[in-house]
């Protein structure tokens, strides 16, 4: 079995109340990259997750995927970012490196995201604990249900 490899970036954000905050990516309802229904519709992931092609590093990937997700000026704004290993996780077939950064909430006003982004949301401390798993939801997440790969989950409540 080839192991597909992937790397992705949590971005923290301090609300009003000076609480850290993650950033998440909901996944749309359509991959366009396949051409299907997306797997895990709803289900939040990290702020920008993908796998490294052929020939790329890990950076390489990071930029590529954070452009394609989250727009250039957004891509441009982490190369020049301090970047933390945050974590490293092991998933059936997958395995991947997480990292974060912390950013101002002004960054939202660069952001422009790709046609299979169903969006960004905030969450706290108190609501990655409660998240559901999102394996359990591979035909898509209802409607008003927080949920995430355990692994994600881990790698989250030791960040925030």
């Amino acid at each position: 079995m080839q192991i597909r490899k992937g790397v992705g970036l949590l971005v923290i954000v301090k609300n009003e109340k000076g609480e850290r905050v993650a950033v998440l990516q909901t996944r749309g309802a359509y991959n366009s990259e396949e051409n299907r229904p997306q797997h895990y519709a709803g289900g939040c992931q990290v702020t920008v997750y993908g796998g490294i092609n052929d020939g790329e590093n890990e950076k390489e990937a990071l930029m590529r995927e954070a452009r394609e997700e989250l727009g250039e000026e957004f891509s441009k704004l982490i190369a020049s970012a301090k970047l933390e290993r945050a974590g490293e996780f092991q998933r059936g077939a997958e395995e991947g490196v997480i990292y974060s950064v912390e950013l101002p909430e002004s960054f939202f006003k660069i952001v422009r995201l790709g046609s299979d982004s169903g969006g960004l949301r905030q969450v706290l401390r108190e609501e990655v604990m409660q998240a559901k798993d999102l394996s359990q939801y591979k035909t898509g997440v209802p409607e008003g249900i927080l949920a995430m790969f355990e692994d994600t989950k881990t790698i989250l409540l030791k960040l925030l």
